[in-house]
C-alpha cells in the first residue's frame, strides 16, 4: 500500500462571495452567500435537517457560459453545508476558479465571472525556443495518436465483429409480443342481450354466467308449449274425476245388477215349478183323451199351456245367463238392457292417452327449456373478459361477437417473421427474449413454428404463398413466467441455424473423401 500526502491548499479555506447558483430537488435556483472548494453558506436553507446529505446542482457563469455539476452535500450547520465528494474534474475546475478569482485573474461582472485578458508584460512575436519540454511532447504526440488509432480501431473491428455475429449468427426479431389464447363468444341466435354481468378486465370461472339472451321466437314457442301441456294436464284430471265418479255410478250398478240376478233366479224357479205343473197337466190330459173322458179342445189348450210355461222357463233361463254374465264384468262394465253405459276399460284407454299427450306436452317444453338454457352465455373456461363489446338490451343477430374472452393460462410469445427468416429456426431452440417495458431478459424455448398457417386458400385446399419480406410466419416460444400481461412488446433473439444445402452437401461429401483417403 503506498500512502500519499498531498501538501496542505491555503485555497481550501477561502471564502468566496463571486456568484454561484444552487438547484435543489424542486428545481429552483438560490444564490449562495458564500462558497469555497469545502462547501458553501445558504441562508434560506437554514431550516435543512443536521446530518442530512442532499443531490443539489450547482451552476457558475464563467465568460458568457454556464458550467453546472451535481454532488452530494452534507448539513453541518444552519445553512452550512459540505461537498460530500466532488468529482476529480468539478474539484479541479473549482480550485482553478477559485484561485484565479483569489490572485485577481478573474472577477465578477454583472453575476458572470470574467477572466481579465490584459497582460502582465508584452507579447513577444518571435517563435519560442525548443526546450526539453517541447521535445518531450514531440516524442509523446505519436505516441498517443498511435494509441489513440489502436483504440478505435479496436472498437471498429469489435463492433464489427458484433454486426458479423448478429447477421450470421443471431437472428433478432422486434415483431414480438407476450400473448395468451383468445377467443371470442357470439350470438347463438337472433335475440337481445338481457344481462351482461362481466367486465373489462374481470377474471371469470370456469361455467359462470356472462350473459343472458332472449329469443323472441323461443319465448313464444314456450309460451305456446306451457298453455298445451296446461291444457293435457287438465285432460288428464278431467278423466281422472270421471273415473272417479262412474267408479261409484259402478258400485251402484253392481248393487242393482245383483237384485235382478236374484229376481231373475226366483222367477226362473217360479217358471220351472209352472213347466211343470203344464207338463203334469198334459200328460193327464192326454190319459184322458185317449179313454175318452177329455175332448180334444181340453187337449189342444194342455199342450197350448205346457208350450207357453217351457218357453217362459226359456227365456228365463236366458235372463238368469245373462244377469249372470253382466255380474262377471260389473266390476268394468255395465249395460241397462240394450247397450253398455259405462265402460271403465275405455276410460282407461283415454287416461293413458291423455297421460301419454301430457307427457309429449312435457317433453316438448322440457326441449325448448334446455334450449333457453343454452342461451345463457357461460364461460367456457376460467379466463378475463378482454372486451365487452354490446351493452344491455341490444338486438343482434346470430352471429355477432358479443365478448372477447383471454384464456387464464401461462403466456407465450408470438414472434412474426419473414418467409426466409422462419426456415432458420428449428422447434426446440433455444432464444432470449428481452421485454423493453419491463427492462427484463428471459429465457425461452420454440415450440411452435409455423409458416402459412394464417394464408391457408379453403376453397382450394392449398396455402397460400406470401411475399418474402412478409411476415406471414409465426413462431411459438414457451417462457417461465405466468404473471406477465398479455400484450407486452417483445423482442427476440434466435439463433440461426444452417440453411444452405449446397454447403452443407459438399461439407459432408468432401468429409466423406477425406474418410477414404
Amino acid at each position: 500500500m503506498q500512502v500519499i500526502r498531498d501538501r496542505p491548499s491555503p485555497t481550501l479555506g477561502y471564502a468566496i462571495s463571486q456568484p454561484m447558483w444552487v438547484a435543489g430537488a424542486d428545481r429552483e435556483r438560490h444564490r449562495v452567500d458564500s462558497w469555497s472548494l469545502r462547501g458553501f453558506k445558504l441562508a434560506t436553507w437554514a431550516d435543512a435537517a443536521m446530518g442530512a446529505r442532499l443531490a443539489v446542482d450547482i451552476y457558475l457563469e464563467f465568460q458568457g457560459y454556464e458550467i453546472g455539476t451535481q454532488v452530494q452535500v452534507e448539513v453541518v450547520g444552519s445553512g452550512e453545508f459540505d461537498f460530500v465528494e466532488l468529482s476529480d474534474r468539478t474539484r479541479e475546475l473549482m480550485e482553478q476558479l477559485a484561485t484565479d478569482i483569489v490572485h485577481g485573474r478573474i472577477t465578477s461582472v454583472a453575476d458572470s465571472l470574467l477572466r481579465l485578458d490584459t497582460p502582465e508584460e508584452p507579447i513577444s512575436l518571435k517563435p519560442d525556443a525548443p526546450t526539453a519540454t517541447s521535445s518531450r511532447r514531440v516524442l509523446l504526440r505519436p505516441l498517443v495518436m498511435s494509441t489513440l488509432y489502436i483504440a478505435l480501431g479496436l472498437v471498429v473491428f469489435g463492433y464489427v465483429g458484433v454486426l458479423l455475429h448478429a447477421t450470421f449468427v443471431k437472428l433478432e426479431v422486434q415483431t414480438a409480443v407476450v400473448t395468451r389464447p383468445v377467443e371470442v363468444l357470439a350470438m347463438p341466435v337472433d335475440g337481445r342481450l338481457t344481462a351482461v354481468r362481466a367486465a373489462a378486465g374481470e377474471r371469470l370461472r370456469a361455467g359462470e354466467l356472462i350473459a343472458v339472451i332472449r329469443d323472441p321466437e323461443l319465448d313464444a314457442q314456450i309460451d305456446a308449449h306451457r298453455i298445451a301441456l296446461t291444457s293435457a294436464r287438465a285432460a288428464v284430471q278431467r278423466l281422472l274425476e270421471t273415473i272417479e265418479i262412474e267408479r261409484a255410478r259402478l258400485q251402484e250398478y253392481r248393487l242393482i245388477n245383483r237384485t235382478d240376478a236374484r229376481m231373475a233366479e226366483a222367477e226362473l224357479e217360479a217358471l220351472h215349478e209352472d213347466r211343470t205343473r203344464a207338463a203334469q197337466n198334459l200328460d193327464r190330459v192326454e190319459r184322458l183323451w185317449e179313454k175318452g173322458h177329455a175332448t180334444a179342445a181340453a187337449l189342444d189348450d194342455a199342450r197350448a199351456e205346457e208350450a207357453l210355461a217351457l218357453s217362459r222357463l226359456t227365456a228365463a233361463r236366458l235372463m238368469v245367463e245373462r244377469t249372470r254374465a253382466l255380474r262377471d264384468v260389473s266390476d268394468t262394465r255395465h249395460h241397462n238392457g240394450n247397450e253398455f253405459v259405462l265402460d271403465l276399460d275405455l276410460l282407461g284407454v283415454e287416461l293413458a292417452a291423455a297421460q301419454q299427450d301430457e307427457e309429449v306436452a312435457a317433453a316438448r317444453l322440457a326441449v325448448l327449456l334446455e334450449r333457453k338454457a343454452d342461451l345463457a352465455m357461460t364461460a367456457p373456461f376460467d379466463a378475463r373478459v378482454l372486451e365487452v363489446r354490446h351493452a344491455p338490451n341490444t338486438p343482434l343477430l346470430r352471429g355477432t361477437s358479443v365478448i372477447t374472452l383471454e384464456r387464464d393460462v401461462s403466456p407465450v410469445i408470438e414472434a412474426f417473421l419473414s418467409q426466409e427468416e422462419v426456415v432458420q429456426i428449428g422447434l426446440g431452440d433455444q432464444a432470449t427474449v428481452f421485454l423493453p417495458s419491463l427492462d427484463r431478459r428471459l429465457d425461452a424455448t420454440v415450440v411452435q413454428v409455423d409458416r402459412t398457417s394464417s394464408f391457408v386458400d379453403e376453397q382450394d385446399s392449398q396455402y397460400t404463398w406470401r411475399g418474402p419480406e412478409d411476415r406471414s410466419a409465426k413462431v411459438v416460444l414457451v417462457v417461465n413466467e405466468p404473471s406477465l400481461i398479455s400484450g407486452l412488446p417483445a423482442i427476440v433473439l434466435f439463433n440461426r441455424r444452417g440453411t444452405n444445402v449446397v454447403t452443407e452437401d459438399l461439407t459432408e461429401r468432401l468429409g466423406v473423401t477425406g474418410d477414404d483417403v
